[in-house]
């Protein structure tokens, strides 16, 4: 049935993609390498003037063409319409002036503006827009930067010095901003109060999200409210905003908790102060981050101090004394901590990698003759020269990110089962520390050791890594595809991760290997459903509705499973209590029954005479 439904997948994907690459969401290998692009034919181009947007080649047998588009990327089309050449833009792409030399020069490349506005024309160019032939006007059109109050190479800077990004927000216009204290209590109550409430309902009542039970339910959640994809939905207007952007913004908003971003997509826009960069505004985000396992430590700090009559902490904290009594008795502190610890670092997982990433991505730009820039430019801020004086200090604490949060617990879950590290633990005496982190991701899959029936089970705690490099990899590929081809190679890859839970079977309880594979599909069956709800072309008009009822069916599925997840684990805990209730009640009227008791209770057995035995 699943390789039924794999092949179901895969025909659906070549469809999209076919369409997709029709209206100019995907960009074909041969558009890139210039095929398709017009040939302006000149006896000698640099006799005669090239065209506008055109500029001269000369090939190795002396003769010259004037060429455009075939060596900037694929980013620039031509073709004669009624006499006169015009060029074409594609989306996502940015073009402007820099001053150099003395002179000036336009500039071609990607970036993450001018997404979403493209012009249909009389000559079909899906995916591109219209260039202005006067060069004069070229920073003056609005379908360039204006649209998000932005100017300058790769619309790297507002427009006006009042002018500055949102924060907390996946808007990346530039809006008017007054520099208050206000703003920061803003930012600081908008971000921090909620995680902080969730902070303590996830320590509390101990929920581990690195269960069996939600591994693959917060997997999902932090592929759906990844975001690449939502500011790829949100820029790029994937979706029709009269009819999906509402509902959106609520999914977005109930999944992006468990990537840390509460209400992200539903806050008011606000700023922190003037002419504040994107560079500053993602780093910034590295707080929410960092905060809960600052808190899980304060907290930690905390109660060991209270159990030391540490007096100040004593004094101050004497109306939540039974509250410290009670973490200390029915509690063991260092697991729970430690617990504790591996939910937040999983929940902080994606949002560390998205950050680091966004701080790390960079952009080539080139000049109309097609010659590459000899610096490479960040790709959210254009005017920030890649890993230059600007750039290293966030390019150092983005790696150091990475290495720490994203690839050390790769690399020591990868590493624990093996026996030579468990003997270097073992000469460095007890650590009780990792060996409950550790179980905390590998504790509910197999361990190779034998089930109930007396037989050996494969190990397959190897499995926590593979869903730890499920997120990178979806990420990294949305980064590079920048929304291209990421809905074949992205989803053919978590569909591989899902054929290979249910051949290997990981989990001790056989159900939620097939509950991973179905909250896992589903994801793919949204991404699709999300990229068909873009297709406009009249032959395929009958696929809206089937994708709009499929971005709701599938973006539904993983809550639908939290809410039944829920209500069964309050079903057999009030049906538990029952019984208690029931055992307590029948006791006394046992006992009264006196004579007639023993038709009731057990007949204890006689042992046996001793000196029978003897």
């Amino acid at each position: 049935m699943y390789v039924c439904v794999s092949l179901a997948l895969i025909g659906l994907a070549l469809a999209a993609l076919s369409q997709a690459e029709a209206n100019g969401l995907l960009v074909s290998d041969a558009s890139r390498r210039g095929v398709g692009t017009t040939v302006h034919s000149v006896a000698n181009a640099e006799d005669k003037e090239c065209p506008s947007w055109y500029s001269p080649r000369v090939f190795p047998n002396g003769t010259s063409q004037c060429k455009c588009g075939s060596e900037l990327d694929g980013r620039v089309k031509c073709f004669e319409e009624d006499g006169a050449q015009k060029a074409y833009l594609m989306v996502c792409s940015c073009i402007g002036t820099m001053e150099a030399n003395g002179s000036t020069q336009e500039l071609v490349s990607a970036c993450p503006y001018n997404c979403f506005n493209e012009q249909p024309s009389t000559y079909s160019w899906p995916g591109y827009i219209l260039i202005p032939q006067n060069r004069s006007e070229l920073n003056q059109s609005e379908f360039l930067c204006g649209y998000f109050n932005r100017a300058g190479m790769m619309c790297s800077r507002c427009i006006s010095d009042d002018l500055t990004p949102p924060v907390l927000s996946y808007n990346l216009s530039c809006i008017p901003c007054v520099n208050h204290w206000s703003n920061w209590i803003k930012y600081f109550a908008a971000a921090l109060i909620p995680e902080t409430v969730f902070f303590f309902i996830v320590f509390i009542c101990r929920i581990s999200v690195t269960s069996a039970e939600l591994n693959a339910f917060v997997t999902v959640s932090q592929l759906i409210s990844e975001p690449q994809f939502i500011r790829a939905v949100y820029i790029q207007g994937i979706t029709d905003p009269t009819s999906v952007a509402l509902f959106m913004h609520v999914i977005f908003a109930i999944y992006g908790v468990l990537n840390l971003d509460f209400f992200k997509t539903l806050l008011p826009t606000f700023c922190l102060y003037e002419n504040m960069s994107v560079m500053a505004i993602m780093a910034i985000d590295y707080l929410t981050c960092f905060y809960p396992l600052v808190l899980l430590f304060v907290m930690y700090v905390c109660i060991e101090l209270h159990a030391n009559n540490f007096r100040p902490v004593v004094w101050v904290w004497r109306p939540f004394h039974y509250c410290f009594v009670r973490f200390r008795r029915q509690w063991n502190i260092g697991t729970s901590i430690t617990d504790a610890f591996a939910t937040f670092l999983l929940l902080s997982y994606y949002k560390f990698l998205s950050i680091s990433f966004d701080l790390l991505t960079y952009a080539v730009p080139y000049n109309i003759q097609g010659e590459p820039s000899q610096n490479y430019y960040l790709y959210y801020d254009g005017g920030i020269e890649y890993f230059g004086k600007r750039h290293l200090p966030l390019g150092i604490v983005a790696i150091f990110v990475i290495l720490v949060f994203n690839v050390a617990p790769i690399v020591l879950l990868l590493v624990y089962p093996l026996g030579l590290f468990q003997r270097v633990l073992n000469r460095l005496g007890p650590c009780r520390g990792i060996h409950t982190f550790v179980d905390a991701f590998q504790g509910h899959y197999k361990n190779g050791a034998e089930d109930g029936r007396g037989r050996k089970t494969r190990d397959c705690r190897y499995f926590s890594v593979a869903y730890l490099l499920l997120r990178i990899v979806t990420h990294v590929i949305f980064v590079f595809t920048r929304d291209k081809s990421f809905y074949l190679v992205g989803c053919a890859f978590i569909i591989t991760v899902a054929f290979l839970v249910l051949t290997f079977q990981p989990y001790k309880k056989k159900i939620f290997n097939m509950v991973d594979a179905v909250l896992l599909t589903s994801v793919v069956f949204l991404y699709f459903s999300v990229l068909n709800s873009s297709i406009h072309d009249p032959l395929v008009q009958w696929l809206a509705p089937v994708s709009i009822l499929g971005v709701v069916v599938f973006s539904l599925l993983p809550f639908l499973y939290l809410c039944g997840l829920f209500v069964l684990r309050y079903y057999m805990k009030f049906k538990d209590c029952i019984k208690k209730h029931r055992a307590v009640s029948e006791g006394p009227h046992l006992s009264s029954l006196g004579e007639h008791s023993s038709l009731l209770m057990p007949v204890p057995v006689p042992r046996a005479d001793h000196n029978a035995d003897t």
